[in-house]
């Protein structure tokens, strides 16, 4: 009888052992390192996604500025092709430089989860708005190559 409740102890030990042990590698996943480290990186990669769709977004405006002489051709409400681009760049040189996200991410404080949260959230915004502009700049590259073509 002894025995058994010996042996029921240490069953119900282990169990409890492997319960903590599981119960912190699920805290560590959902709020720990883990979570931490997927943010951070999850934040890294929009970041470069939207950096590079705003090069290429600069790219094909200058490209259309030469070819077809679009410079001071309205493009967005009272933008034009100039002031776009020059606005573009602008944000590209002040927000997003390569090194951007690594000076935020290597201060010493820590950044909430909620911030990087949010910061995830703005970039991807970018990212969309920049995806529609591209989409439109080649809408009209294209519908500028076939006129072009017509003539």
């Amino acid at each position: 009888m002894d025995n058994l409740r010996i042996l029921l102890s240490i069953i119900g030990v282990i169990i409890a052992l492997i319960s903590l042990i599981y119960a912190k590698k699920s805290f560590s996943k959902d709020y720990g390192v883990d979570r931490e480290n997927e943010l951070i990186e999850k934040l890294r990669f929009d970041f470069f996604v939207t950096r590079n769709t705003s090069l290429e977004c600069s790219q094909l405006i200058k490209e259309l500025i030469e070819e077809y002489n679009l410079g001071e051709s309205l493009f967005i409400d009272s933008f034009t092709y100039n002031d776009y681009l020059r606005n573009l760049i602008h944000s590209q040189e002040k927000h997003l430089k390569e090194d951007t996200i690594e000076n935020a991410l290597n201060q010493e404080a820590t950044i909430p989860f909620h911030v990087v949260e949010s910061m995830i959230k703005s970039i991807n915004k970018q990212k969309n708005e920049l995806s529609q502009i591209y989409t439109h700049l080649e809408i009209v590259k294209h519908n500028l190559k076939s006129d072009k073509r017509k003539r």
